[in-house]
């Protein structure tokens, strides 16, 4: 390996930080959606606790409709939170990957400067788009599960106050 010239030095640095970027950018995006995915998780948590307290209650009681109408939405709800659960699981682990992807990709942009091999740096380019597609995938995901929120409290909600 040859000394490196400090041009050499500033555009491996520069090569670098396109993927650093996107490396920063993908971890906020990661802490939003483990955000979301920490609410529904608690949701689901707290609905499967209600609905095993309101058990008791229909079981010795077939007159108490008040449990019985909870039950149903509890259990009208749970699929779509299950799905909202799933869609932001599957977010969470396409911006990981795409963090993986990143780091790789900003080694091997290293690499290819230092030791001056094209097919490195081919590879470093295909690195980034991949990790970049992961990222797009998991928005894509994210906006899924947003889009679909509001069908679980707009159905409670109506369902509590008599709305529809």
């Amino acid at each position: 390996m040859d000394g490196m010239s400090a041009e050499t030095v500033s555009q491996t640095i520069q090569l670098v930080l396109a993927p650093v970027v996107m490396l920063s950018a993908s971890a906020l995006l990661l802490n939003g959606i483990l955000t979301r995915y920490a609410a529904i998780n608690d949701r689901m948590r707290n609905m499967v606790r209600e609905r095993l307290e309101l058990l008791p209650q229909t079981k010795t009681d077939n007159e108490d409709e008040y449990a019985n109408q909870r039950i149903k939405y509890l259990d009208y709800q749970m699929p779509d939170l299950m799905r909202r659960h799933k869609l932001a699981h599957d977010a969470i682990m396409s911006v990981y990957l795409a963090l993986l992807i990143y780091v790789v990709c900003i080694l091997l942009l290293a690499l290819g400067t230092i030791y001056k091999n094209e097919v490195v740096s081919i590879i470093a380019m295909f690195c980034f788009l991949i990790a970049t597609i992961s990222i797009a995938l998991s928005v894509t995901l994210t906006l899924e599960e947003v889009r679909t929120s509001r069908r679980s409290i707009t159905y409670e909600v109506e369902k509590t106050f008599g709305l529809k």
